[in-house]
């Protein structure tokens, strides 16, 4: 069920109150999961826009490799392609974490589940 269905539940007087109480912690977890969604998505787009990034210094770079006296150029591709391997580094980092996350999200999700009882 998507957090908005629970919610009409949750919000259902007919339901006894401890119900209630276990069905707003499965809200409350499936709420944590959709923002943890959403910040996976974040960061692959920002991951995504990166590798963009750097394909199109790359191009540059190999664009002015041709041209004579265009070194310094170059250097300073080269210094932000160097940055953006850093900062892709990083996001993979913050990607791998979210994901373990969200593995955690889902159990505790799961284990709510499983203890819900009308």
């Amino acid at each position: 069920l998507s957090p908005d269905n629970l919610q009409v539940y949750f919000q259902n007087k007919a339901i006894p109150e401890a119900a209630r109480r276990q069905l707003g912690k499965i809200l409350d977890q499936k709420r944590q999961i959709a923002a943890n969604d959403q910040e996976l998505r974040r960061i692959e787009n920002e991951q995504n826009e990166a590798i963009r990034d750097q394909e199109r210094i790359r191009q540059n770079i190999t664009s002015l490799n041709s041209v004579s006296g265009q070194q310094e150029q170059v250097q300073t591709y080269s210094r932000q392609l160097a940055a953006q391997e850093t900062n892709i580094a990083a996001l993979r980092d913050r990607l791998s974490e979210a994901r373990k996350q969200k593995v955690a999200f889902e159990a505790a999700l799961n284990a709510l589940i499983e203890q819900l009882s009308f």
